[in-house]
């Protein structure tokens, strides 16, 4: 890929701008979205920034601003919004596009199946209602596992997902604070750090759910274990900043520019991922400055709205709020399995 268009910010509006950095720059929706650019106008809008990368040194994303604007009221103004929710929103908004609402659904009963042949009825049924190029970059299927604490009852469930949203709260409860020096501070102040592993083992840890047990007829404690079943083209993962009391967590996650899933995966399977743009966040819940990395044909970029910079990506900046990855070819790690057994 070519050296990134920086996108001129039109009033508060980096964080439209670093998701437009994300979206444009993911190798997978950005073949989805050209693919499919005629098929309606936010669609052909993004189709038309990928165009100006390594061509126009910056760019003014007006027609995006008002489109999305038009579909949701708190993209239509100029105050600071959230560029998770944007990329989320504009995901959703696009693939509409590509493939209309159905009108119904149908019941779908998977229960009684074998785990393989549950999946190919499930996945069967949501390519029949929910088919589009951009979901099939995006999109990718979690398993969890149940068991039954009062009869050993076992049995699972399919999940459709487009993003692995990682919570940042347990980091406090793990490991000790570091005392560094914020910059502009003559104060040592207590942070965290963790690696992005340790986030994924929180997430694909065993927890005890309330659940109708079919043994049993009535509800019981499980303890329940999610696995990804498949994988997508193009992984996004979102660092849980923003919390429902409004304050920022601000705790550094090491992240790395390939590695594997294989452990977290149902069968273990091989596979692989490689970093190609990261949305960040500085600054608070109530402001801030959204800025992007990009990496393109080797090479990384500080994208920062209309100025575009080579840099080194800080992989333990505490400012990663949205990381995306392309499917590649499998990462050889060691992966110790035994810390997942359940």
């Amino acid at each position: 890929m070519p050296k990134p268009c920086g996108f001129n910010n039109q009033g508060n509006t980096c964080y439209m701008d670093a998701a437009l950095q994300l979206l444009t720059n993911s190798t997978f929706i950005k073949e989805a979205v050209i693919k499919n650019r005629q098929q309606g106008p936010i669609t052909a809008a993004l189709a038309d920034l990928i165009d100006c990368h390594g061509k126009k040194q910056s760019t003014t994303p007006s027609q995006i601003k008002q489109l999305m604007g038009q579909k949701h009221r708190i993209f239509a103004g100029f105050g600071q919004q959230d560029s998770h929710e944007f990329i989320t929103n504009f995901i959703e908004d696009s693939h509409r596009e590509m493939c209309p609402k159905p009108t119904a659904y149908e019941q779908i009963d998977y229960e009684n199946l074998p785990l393989e042949q549950a999946f190919t009825k499930f996945n069967d049924y949501n390519l029949k209602f929910e088919n589009s190029d951009l979901q099939q970059a995006v999109q990718f299927t979690l398993v969890r596992f149940y068991e039954c604490s009062e009869c050993f009852e076992k049995s699972f469930s399919f999940q459709i997902e487009q993003q692995l949203v990682l919570d940042l709260d347990f980091v406090e409860d793990q490991v000790k604070p570091v005392k560094v020096k914020k910059q502009y501070s003559y104060w040592a102040v207590d942070t965290y750090s963790t690696v992005i592993e340790k986030c994924l083992d929180n997430y694909f840890s065993s927890q005890q759910v309330d659940k109708k047990c079919q043994k049993c007829n009535c509800q019981q404690k499980h303890k329940a274990y999610p696995r990804l079943y498949n994988l997508p083209q193009q992984l996004l993962i979102v660092l849980k900043r923003f919390g429902s009391n409004r304050e920022k967590i601000s705790h550094s996650v090491t992240f790395k520019q390939q590695f594997s899933l294989e452990k977290y995966m149902h069968n273990h399977q091989k596979n692989g991922f490689e970093l190609e743009a990261v949305s960040l966040h500085s600054g608070g819940c109530w402001g801030g400055h959204y800025t992007a990395y990009v990496v393109s044909d080797g090479q990384q970029y500080d994208c920062n709205d209309s100025y575009v910079s080579k840099t080194q990506i800080d992989y333990s900046d505490s400012s990663a709020y949205v990381l995306s990855y392309k499917m590649c070819e499998p990462v050889i790690e060691e992966a110790n399995l035994d810390e997942l057994a359940v």
